[in-house]
């Protein structure tokens, strides 16, 4: 700890910095505490699984938004899952985090709407391909061929914003996916407003 102390950083050495923050936190036995200390470091990691933590932020968000106009969530195990079986005997599964059943208008039936929840800053950068065929799949999978389509929501400090992708190959549209940036400093009824104007 004494030689931590004396510890003075340069541009040859500033690299060890984030290494010394890590070993004052385990020798003081300290806790989040000492994490959340601005000392100018920064980290690759998340103290909490914000991935897991936002799906589920994103699963009431929409669960919620769709209730006053009639849609609810399904199960998109089971008898609704999406099931991959290969020729060696194994099995697996495609399930969207949220799959919501909503009325049609001017009808009686339902259709379903898968929505995905991505922590990732698309925002700044184009939904990647792996994503893209991701929602292709659940689209393909849960909705009507004539108006394939599914939703991405992520986190977008500071606004609102939604994009539509438009896919399609000579042949035909194979689908859309609306990509919706929630607001994560706005309260929550207004975040609710947003997901029902897009959920429209």
């Amino acid at each position: 700890m004494r030689a931590l102390e004396r510890t003075r950083y340069t541009r040859l050495n500033a690299r060890y910095r984030p290494a010394h923050t890590w070993a004052r936190l385990l020798l003081r036995g300290g806790g989040v505490s000492d994490l959340l200390t601005d000392d100018g470091t920064t980290a690759g990691g998340l103290l909490l699984a914000m991935p897991a933590l936002w799906e589920a932020v994103v699963r009431r968000l929409a669960t919620e938004a769709a209730a006053p106009c009639g849609g609810r969530p399904v199960p998109s195990s089971g008898a609704t899952g999406i099931t991959v079986r290969d020729d060696l005997g194994s099995t697996s599964t495609f399930r969207p985090d949220l799959l919501l059943s909503l009325p049609d208008p001017g009808t009686d039936q339902h259709t379903l709407l898968p929505v995905d929840a991505k922590y990732k800053r698309y925002d700044r950068h184009g939904v990647s391909a792996g994503d893209i065929h991701q929602l292709l799949t659940y689209s393909a999978g849960y909705t009507p061929a004539v108006a394939r389509s599914a939703v991405i929501v992520h986190p977008q400090p500071g606004g609102y914003a939604q994009r539509t992708l438009q896919i399609g190959s000579p042949q035909r549209g194979l689908g859309v996916i609306h990509v919706l940036g929630i607001n994560t400093h706005a309260p929550p009824e207004q975040a609710g407003a947003w997901m029902r104007a897009a959920l429209r």
